[in-house]
């Protein structure tokens, strides 16, 4: 079983395919894009911004992993601020 799916991500104008870990939690996902992509979310006050997606059970956020909420290869994920 591939433990890793590719989803899209899309912020702003921009838009990237990413490779994660299905094991990531939401929460995670949040500050590693906010890190990796220099997004400038202030992820201290959650109600600033919020995660998006196509295909997702529930809101991305918090503890539980991405294929827990239903996160599969090809999801698109958008960011709104």
């Amino acid at each position: 079983m591939k433990d890793k799916m590719i989803i899209e991500f899309c912020w702003g104008d921009s838009k990237q395919d990413i490779e994660v870990p299905k094991s990531l939690t939401c929460d995670e996902l949040i500050y590693a894009l906010n890190e990796g992509i220099g997004l400038g979310l202030d992820v201290n006050n959650a109600d600033s911004f919020a995660f998006s997606c196509d295909v997702a059970k529930s809101a991305i956020k918090g503890e539980k992993t991405l294929e827990e909420v239903g996160l599969m290869d090809g999801a698109t994920v958008i960011l709104h601020e």
